[in-house]
């Protein structure tokens, strides 16, 4: 394609944007807002996702052993459950430093060994870390085989409500941002139809000379690029400054929640972002014109 004729496509979808200014900002601001909820929305399902899968890589299991148990015995554990595949490292607390962590957080005015009778009844336990999440119901259930062993839990029923409320989060997340992104499409779909409608007696003098589909197509088609761009450019600059306001307002005040902040995932959302916007605004054009290419 010649520079000129380029040049010339431009020319013509800035010629119409100037013309349609209300119009034109009205759609392009709606992208923006579309783009920007999309956006808070694919965060949302990303940080959803990053802090489940935190809880679920810092899982331990705790082994409970029956309150007799001889020492022996319970240190010939460790290396049992160490030797279960998947098992990385069992840590052993025993019964003397149960009661002592006990007594360090609820006994700062009372001797709690006392108040039980001088005898310790809390069993010795181990800490168990696997490799990898996939690792837990295997391990847990193996070692719920061993002898001495009285309870080895991890928590399920809680790791699958929050996984449970992470694929709600998920699916209502997508579902909003289809139908923003639809919206966007529609209103770019309106207004390059308004300009299309405008000079439809133009097209098809174009058309009776024999001008290409392309070629009359082309500067509605770049309008509406250019509408799709600045929009979701708009939505990445508002993004951007949210999401750190809000991530580190978060993190000050809820110390155990670490949001997202790895630059390039970041980036490739704002990335992914500005190819929405500007897929958007080529799809609604390319709608918008298709009518009045029938001559």
């Amino acid at each position: 394609m010649a520079i000129r004729t380029l040049a010339y496509f431009y020319h013509q979808a800035w010629l119409s944007i100037k013309r349609n200014k209300l119009m034109s900002f009205a759609t392009m601001m709606t992208i923006t807002v579309s783009l920007f909820i999309v956006g808070a929305f694919l965060m949302l399902v990303l940080n959803a996702n990053y802090f489940a899968r935190n809880i679920q890589q810092s899982v331990e299991i705790a082994v409970f052993l029956e309150v007799d148990t001889p020492r022996e015995v319970t240190l010939d554990m460790q290396e049992r459950i160490q030797s279960i595949s998947g098992v990385i490292e069992a840590t052993l607390v025993t019964k003397e430093e149960g009661l002592a962590q006990l007594n360090e957080r609820y006994g700062q005015d009372h001797d709690l060994l006392a108040s039980l009778g001088g005898e310790n009844p809390l069993p010795d336990y181990y800490v168990v870390k696997v490799a990898s999440p996939e690792f837990l119901d295997y391990v847990t259930n193996t070692i719920r085989k061993l002898e001495s062993v009285n309870k080895a839990e991890y928590g399920q029923e809680v790791m699958d409500k929050v996984f449970q409320l992470v694929q709600y989060i998920q699916w209502i997340g997508v579902m909003i941002m289809l139908v923003l992104c639809l919206l966007a499409i529609f209103l770019i779909f309106i207004t390059i139809k308004l300009t299309v409608f405008s000079r439809q007696k133009e097209i098809k003098v174009m058309k009776y000379v024999g001008s290409s589909d392309g070629f009359i197509r082309a500067p509605f088609v770049i309008k509406g690029g250019i509408l799709g761009v600045v929009g979701a450019l708009w939505a990445d600059i508002f993004l951007l400054a949210s999401y750190y306001f809000l991530s580190h307002s978060v993190q000050d005040a809820v110390g155990f929640i670490t949001p997202i902040n790895d630059v390039t995932l970041i980036t490739q959302v704002l990335v992914a972002i500005l190819v929405t916007g500007f897929l958007i605004g080529i799809f609604g054009s390319n709608l918008s014109i298709r009518k009045y290419l029938k001559v």
